[in-house]
């Protein structure tokens, strides 16, 4: 099994890099640099080391109410309203297949996850290490790439324009997932 979620997670990572980062460089545009895609590349971290890496499955199993959210509110109206886009029409099908590769294979590793019980992929006796780690490499690449982020609050200095609703939503999860690992 470890040998196949390793291939699986390798082949994985390599074509998300490929289809964001190059295939879809023009319609992603600064989207490209949004948490769901970098969390997806820890997704696929987490299945080259068979689950067996507590970091990356802490920063899955942090990061499920964002994941949902995101799901419900743009991954879905994105299925729904994508043939009304004609902006779309060159890389159409590619689209498609980038969306259903960002949340739903994360969610379901997670409802699969929880199914095997959640504390079996994360060793509580590390849990303070895994949490700083998760905040630096889990929210390192939002403040450093993140346009929503970087347009903002960096080059403008304008503190209050940041969408303080995306970290505050990543950080209540944090925080239910520290509370549900000590318990």
């Amino acid at each position: 099994m470890s040998v196949a979620l390793l291939v699986i997670g390798i082949c994985f990572l390599i074509f998300r890099i490929w289809l964001t980062e190059f295939r879809l460089k023009e319609e992603l545009q600064f989207r490209r640099h949004y948490l769901s895609r970098f969390l997806n590349y820890y997704f696929c971290l987490a299945l080259i080391s068979s689950f067996s890496w507590d970091l990356f499955n802490f920063i899955l199993i942090s990061e499920t109410i964002p994941m949902i959210i995101a799901l419900i509110g743009w991954d879905i109206p994105f299925f729904i309203k994508f043939n009304n886009q004609t902006h779309w029409e060159k890389n159409k099908v590619w689209l498609i297949v980038e969306r259903a590769t960002l949340h739903p294979p994360m969610i379901a590793t997670i409802i699969w996850m929880f199914i095997s019980g959640l504390k079996s992929f994360v060793d509580s006796s590390n849990l303070i290490p895994i949490i700083i780690i998760t905040l630096i490499i889990g929210l390192l690449p939002y403040f450093l790439f993140d346009q929503r982020w970087t347009r903002n609050f960096i080059k403008k200095g304008v503190f209050f324009s940041f969408r303080w609703e995306i970290l505050t939503i990543a950080i209540i999860s944090l925080i239910l997932t520290i509370i549900y690992f000590l318990i």
